[in-house]
Protein backbone atom coordinates (compact mmCIF):
# COMPACT_ATOMS: atom_id res chain seq x y z
CA UNK A 1 0.00 0.00 0.00
CA UNK A 2 1.59 3.54 -0.89
CA UNK A 3 2.14 5.89 2.01
CA UNK A 4 1.79 9.72 0.92
CA UNK A 5 2.07 10.71 4.46
CA UNK A 6 5.42 11.59 6.91
CA UNK A 7 7.22 9.38 4.30
CA UNK A 8 10.30 8.95 6.06
CA UNK A 9 13.54 9.04 3.80
CA UNK A 10 12.42 10.27 1.17
CA UNK A 11 13.94 13.41 -1.01
CA UNK A 12 12.61 16.78 -0.25
CA UNK A 13 10.01 18.41 -2.97
CA UNK A 14 12.75 19.71 -5.43
CA UNK A 15 12.81 24.17 -5.38
CA UNK A 16 11.12 24.45 -9.12
CA UNK A 17 8.50 22.41 -10.50
CA UNK A 18 10.13 18.17 -10.73
CA UNK A 19 9.87 15.38 -9.34
CA UNK A 20 12.69 14.21 -7.18
CA UNK A 21 13.39 10.42 -6.59
CA UNK A 22 15.18 7.76 -4.12
CA UNK A 23 15.32 3.65 -4.04
CA UNK A 24 16.96 0.97 -2.58
CA UNK A 25 20.41 0.73 -4.33
CA UNK A 26 20.15 -3.25 -4.45
CA UNK A 27 17.87 -5.87 -2.78
CA UNK A 28 17.06 -9.58 -3.31
CA UNK A 29 13.73 -9.73 -4.12
CA UNK A 30 13.37 -13.73 -3.50
CA UNK A 31 14.21 -12.77 0.32
CA UNK A 32 10.87 -13.01 2.98
CA UNK A 33 9.58 -9.71 2.99
CA UNK A 34 11.48 -7.68 0.80
CA UNK A 35 10.27 -4.55 -0.38
CA UNK A 36 11.89 -2.38 -3.16
CA UNK A 37 10.86 1.08 -1.83
CA UNK A 38 10.71 4.02 -4.33
CA UNK A 39 10.12 7.09 -2.58
CA UNK A 40 9.23 10.45 -4.44
CA UNK A 41 8.97 14.12 -3.49
CA UNK A 42 7.24 16.45 -6.50
CA UNK A 43 6.75 19.82 -6.94
CA UNK A 44 3.80 20.09 -9.89
CA UNK A 45 1.77 22.32 -11.97
CA UNK A 46 -1.76 21.55 -10.88
CA UNK A 47 -4.40 22.32 -13.36
CA UNK A 48 -8.19 23.63 -12.18
CA UNK A 49 -9.14 19.56 -13.02
CA UNK A 50 -6.64 18.15 -10.63
CA UNK A 51 -7.96 20.19 -7.68
CA UNK A 52 -10.30 18.49 -5.17
CA UNK A 53 -13.15 19.89 -4.80
CA UNK A 54 -14.91 21.07 -1.78
CA UNK A 55 -17.28 19.04 0.01
CA UNK A 56 -20.83 20.92 -0.83
CA UNK A 57 -23.96 20.72 0.91
CA UNK A 58 -26.04 17.75 -0.25
CA UNK A 59 -23.31 16.41 -2.22
CA UNK A 60 -20.92 13.27 -1.30
CA UNK A 61 -17.46 14.09 -0.13
CA UNK A 62 -14.67 13.51 -2.24
CA UNK A 63 -13.37 9.95 -2.25
CA UNK A 64 -10.18 11.45 -0.31
CA UNK A 65 -9.21 12.18 2.73
CA UNK A 66 -10.00 16.20 3.64
CA UNK A 67 -6.01 17.12 3.65
CA UNK A 68 -5.86 15.92 0.10
CA UNK A 69 -6.25 19.46 -2.01
CA UNK A 70 -5.02 18.15 -5.26
CA UNK A 71 -4.22 14.36 -7.61
CA UNK A 72 -1.62 14.90 -10.17
CA UNK A 73 -0.49 11.75 -12.52
CA UNK A 74 3.06 10.68 -12.61
CA UNK A 75 3.99 8.06 -14.84
CA UNK A 76 7.21 5.87 -13.71
CA UNK A 77 9.17 4.64 -16.84
CA UNK A 78 11.58 1.53 -16.00
CA UNK A 79 14.06 0.56 -18.18
CA UNK A 80 16.71 -2.48 -17.40
CA UNK A 81 20.62 -2.22 -18.36
CA UNK A 82 19.91 -6.14 -19.77
CA UNK A 83 16.25 -6.77 -19.51
CA UNK A 84 13.31 -6.29 -22.01
CA UNK A 85 11.48 -2.69 -20.80
CA UNK A 86 10.53 -0.36 -20.77
CA UNK A 87 7.73 -1.24 -17.98
CA UNK A 88 5.17 1.40 -17.38
CA UNK A 89 3.30 2.31 -14.48
CA UNK A 90 0.77 5.57 -14.34
CA UNK A 91 -0.04 6.70 -11.23
CA UNK A 92 -1.93 9.47 -9.55
CA UNK A 93 -0.23 10.82 -6.36
CA UNK A 94 -1.86 13.17 -3.77
CA UNK A 95 -0.96 17.14 -3.27
CA UNK A 96 -1.25 17.49 0.25
CA UNK A 97 0.10 21.32 -0.39
CA UNK A 98 -0.64 24.15 -2.21
CA UNK A 99 0.54 26.94 -3.17
CA UNK A 100 -0.59 29.03 -6.25
CA UNK A 101 -1.09 26.83 -8.74
CA UNK A 102 1.77 24.25 -7.71
CA UNK A 103 1.31 21.26 -5.71
CA UNK A 104 3.78 19.65 -3.73
CA UNK A 105 3.41 16.42 -1.73
CA UNK A 106 5.64 12.47 -1.26
CA UNK A 107 4.63 9.15 -1.74
CA UNK A 108 6.65 5.90 -0.88
CA UNK A 109 6.09 2.85 -3.42
CA UNK A 110 6.59 -0.90 -2.79
CA UNK A 111 7.98 -1.69 -6.33
CA UNK A 112 7.38 -5.41 -5.82
CA UNK A 113 3.72 -4.50 -5.10
CA UNK A 114 3.38 -2.35 -8.13
CA UNK A 115 1.28 -3.95 -11.55
CA UNK A 116 3.68 -4.12 -14.34
CA UNK A 117 6.96 -3.42 -12.49
CA UNK A 118 9.62 -5.70 -13.33
CA UNK A 119 10.59 -8.13 -11.15
CA UNK A 120 13.71 -10.65 -12.29
CA UNK A 121 16.35 -10.57 -10.40
CA UNK A 122 19.98 -10.11 -12.19
CA UNK A 123 19.64 -6.44 -13.47
CA UNK A 124 20.23 -3.19 -12.71
CA UNK A 125 16.61 -0.94 -13.20
CA UNK A 126 16.73 2.88 -14.15
CA UNK A 127 13.72 4.70 -12.64
CA UNK A 128 12.04 7.79 -14.02
CA UNK A 129 9.26 9.89 -13.51
CA UNK A 130 7.18 11.45 -16.56
CA UNK A 131 4.64 14.51 -16.00
CA UNK A 132 2.86 16.66 -18.94
CA UNK A 133 6.54 18.75 -19.29
CA UNK A 134 8.95 16.84 -17.63
CA UNK A 135 11.57 13.93 -17.15
CA UNK A 136 13.17 13.33 -14.03
CA UNK A 137 16.03 10.90 -12.80
CA UNK A 138 16.68 8.33 -13.34
CA UNK A 139 17.66 6.90 -10.09
CA UNK A 140 19.47 3.17 -10.57
CA UNK A 141 18.68 0.34 -8.16
CA UNK A 142 19.52 -3.17 -8.54
CA UNK A 143 17.36 -6.11 -8.20
CA UNK A 144 20.24 -8.89 -7.01
CA UNK A 145 20.11 -12.85 -7.70
CA UNK A 146 20.63 -14.44 -4.25
CA UNK A 147 22.73 -16.68 -6.10
CA UNK A 148 25.32 -14.07 -6.54
CA UNK A 149 25.58 -13.17 -2.82
CA UNK A 150 28.72 -13.95 -1.57
CA UNK A 151 28.37 -17.41 0.82
CA UNK A 152 29.53 -17.10 4.16
CA UNK A 153 31.88 -19.74 5.84
CA UNK A 154 34.79 -21.92 4.49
Amino acid sequence: MPRARDVEGAPPPPAGRGVALRAERALVPTEPGARWTLRLAWRLAVRPGERVPPPEDGRPPPPFPPDVLAVVPITLVITGAGAAGPWVMPLRVPCLALAGDEGSGQVELDLLGVRGAPRAPGDTYFVYAVTADRLDGPVATALVDEAALPREGP
